[in-house]
């Protein structure tokens, strides 16, 4: 998935464009294998037991008391629509930079927030340290905030490191506004 959201994050012009960080994609890939995860076991036992095969999809179904087939095209469905879903979030979750604005996709929204460089009113890095040792970072946290109230943040990357495209969008968005970035740290 961070392979195939790379590829199309290359198609969306951007002086610097900071996508949902790739640990993100490891979600809908898990529903994914979750939802398809019958269909070799289906096709598995099929093959194994060849003419008895029938007799077991009777004898579950009686068991049951439901059609294992149907309920389980309807899982795996299902499965499909929330990887969708999941998708379309992740490919909308990004913040560029243009030549004249920066443009911030939102959590559940197809649209982007389009503003301009003098409307930007802080630019923060925050770094929250474990019992004030710089070496143990807890938390690392980049913020945009607007002058219409409006903010992009990113979520807590926790103790992983920080991936570099973050600062530079920052300081690229520093320089264009002429806003220095706030580093604090806690």
């Amino acid at each position: 998935f961070s392979g195939l959201a790379s590829q199309y994050y290359r198609l969306i012009p951007a002086i610097h464009l900071a996508p949902v960080d790739p640990a993100y994609w490891t979600i809908p890939a898990v529903f994914l294998g979750i939802a398809l995860s019958g269909i070799p076991i289906w096709f598995f036992n099929r093959w194994r037991l060849k003419d008895r095969f029938p007799r077991l999809v009777a004898f579950f179904n009686q068991q049951c008391r439901y059609n294992q087939r149907k309920a389980g095209l309807a899982f795996t469905a299902a499965g499909l629509v929330l990887v969708l879903v999941l998708t379309v979030i992740g490919l909308n979750l990004y913040v560029r930079l243009t030549p004249d604005k920066v443009a911030t996709g939102g959590f559940f929204s197809l649209l982007e927030d389009r503003h301009s460089y003098t409307e930007i009113t802080r630019l923060e890095e925050r770094i929250r340290v474990d019992g004030g040792d710089p070496a143990k970072i807890r938390d690392h946290t980049f913020l945009i905030e607007f002058a219409d109230g409006s903010r992009w943040q990113t979520n807590s990357f926790g103790g992983r490191p920080v991936l570099p495209v973050y600062r530079e969008l920052l300081d690229s968005a520093g320089l264009r506004s002429g806003k220095p970035v706030e580093t604090v740290i806690e």
